[in-house]
């Protein structure tokens, strides 16, 4: 295992000073137990002042591994929903023949307190997948983790997650259908467009547990899919298709 440090958000600036202008940021959403990540890190974070984008006060560190230099985010009240770590890094020229999930692989160096092994969302530049590795809710939906630019590199991340004694249930599938998806309860609708069936499915279960005595529904107002969900208590509760 590749040994890492611990350093200074100064050291990290003049680390990627001499990077490419414009360097894309890869960004890995990872399982942790963010009770005892403070503990595990030798040295004191920033803390991220609250915005409007960082509606709760957040901790950042910053990290090296050999040439990789990271930053490790948390929300201060992730324990109250889903435990999670933001990783960001610049995507490295090796990834080009590798795999951007390769990645995980570098940051098996990180406490023991951080699942690598059990990814939420690997970031990639495929732009076009016809194979996504998929994690199972448990509420009726799978969550879309890694857009791959091949079958065989969706396999090699699933094997590589397999070996998780914790193993989760990752698999390959294809991509989620397109469509301009929307929130209804009643004659209510909730104007925002989401990019993915499955974040708009995540943010109606959200309001569904706000509100345990409303039924919401999912569909895509295009027409491009036919597929409409129902929502109750934070999970599907039916899935037809053929509505219109």
């Amino acid at each position: 295992m590749t040994a890492m440090k611990w350093i200074t958000f100064d050291q990290a600036v003049e680390i990627t000073h001499d990077m490419s202008k414009g360097q894309v940021i890869q960004e890995i959403v990872l399982r942790a137990d963010v009770r005892t990540l403070r503990d595990e890190i030798p040295v004191e974070p920033d803390l991220l002042a609250v915005s409007a984008d960082l509606p709760s006060p957040a901790f950042r560190w910053y990290g090296l591994i050999e040439d990789r230099v990271f930053s490790l985010e948390f929300d201060e009240t992730a324990y109250n929903s889903e435990p999670s770590a933001l990783i960001s890094t610049p995507y490295l020229s090796r990834q080009d023949q590798s795999g951007d999930w390769t990645v995980l692989t570098e940051l098996l160096s990180l406490p023991n307190s951080i699942q690598v092994r059990c990814p939420k969302y690997v970031a990639s530049r495929t732009i076009d997948p016809e194979h996504v590795v998929f994690l199972p809710t448990g509420r009726g939906w799978d969550t879309p983790v890694y857009l791959a630019a091949s079958l065989e590199e969706a396999e090699q991340l699933v094997r590589f997650l397999s070996n998780n004694v914790q193993q989760a249930g990752y698999f390959v599938g294809p991509p989620e259908p397109l469509g301009d998806w929307r929130i209804t309860q009643g004659e209510q609708e909730y104007n925002r467009s989401y990019v993915t069936l499955s974040s708009t499915l995540q943010s109606a279960c959200d309001w569904s547990m706000r509100y345990p005595e409303r039924l919401f529904v999912v569909q895509d107002i295009s027409r491009s899919s036919d597929r409409m969900f129902q929502i109750c208590n934070g999970q599907i509760v039916d899935s037809v298709s053929g509505i219109w």
